[in-house]
């Protein structure tokens, strides 16, 4: 069994990840910390007592690191990806135990001590959409890190091959959702001033589709939310016979081609 830990956020720059955040779900992150392991740092921020989420950097005052960094923060992909601005990137998975897994790395950030599924190459389980697995030998930070009311609602996985997907996540307790279309990640949150999201659909290779899509939502549900946290959203269909009632809004997903 696994639980959903943490949700990672790249960014090309920490600052410009953390007003991202901030912006979208309208509360300060708290303060992280440095990476030595990788040249990365880090701000947190709480999504109740068992899960919270990351925006995590390349560190400018950290030395190069003697191996390739976590999360793909070293490819030519990722970065053209977070040249276009902060992404919902990857997933981490809490679990009792690391036997068997290969790749296990020994670490620590401050008082934090865990380990991790890290390749070698720094490359994440199908780019991303699998998730990471971590053991905490100290408490997890979710359950030190101070409340700020944001809550997450969904986190929804979205991949052409979500027959071998759903067989990678099968077992992880938590409000993750599989299902067909372009590859990527989106989360919806709960938060002291209303609906928040934050992913979608990044296509191949980290390019993100160039286009716009309709979003049906139930009626009753404001939509404006959803639009002022700049959300992406998708759905793999939408029925023809829906009444037009029903799609309260189109949602920007990159730039106009």
């Amino acid at each position: 069994m696994s639980e959903l830990d943490h949700l990672v956020v790249a960014a090309a720059d920490l600052d410009e990840g953390v007003r991202w955040v901030e912006e979208r779900l309208g509360v300060a992150m708290d303060a992280g910390g440095r990476h030595e392991v990788f040249g990365t740092h880090n701000r947190v921020l709480s999504l109740g007592p068992d899960c919270y989420l990351e925006v995590i950097a390349v560190d400018p005052q950290a030395p190069a690191p003697g191996r390739a960094r976590w999360f793909e923060l070293d490819t030519e992909a990722m970065r053209a990806r977070l040249a276009d601005g902060p992404a919902l990137v990857h997933w981490v998975v809490r679990v009792p135990s690391l036997d068997g897994e290969r790749h296990v790395m020994e670490l620590s950030r401050g008082s934090n001590r865990w380990a991790l599924t890290v390749a070698p190459d720094g490359r994440m389980p199908l780019g991303g959409l699998a998730p990471s697995r971590i053991l905490w030998h100290t408490p997890p930070p979710a359950t030190r890190l101070p409340d700020k009311g944001i809550r997450l609602d969904t986190l929804s996985i979205s991949t052409p091959d979500e027959a071998a997907l759903r067989l990678l996540v099968a077992g992880v307790v938590g409000p993750v959702t599989v299902s067909p279309g372009d590859s990527g990640l989106a989360a919806t949150f709960s938060t002291p001033s209303g609906l928040a999201a934050i992913g979608g659909p990044t296509g191949v290779g980290g390019e993100r589709p160039r286009y716009d899509i309709a979003v049906s939502l139930p009626l009753g549900v404001d939509p404006e939310p959803y639009a002022k946290g700049g959300a992406t959203w998708w759905l793999p269909e939408i029925d023809p016979g829906a009444r037009l009632e029903t799609v309260r809004g189109v949602l920007r997903d990159g730039p106009a081609a």
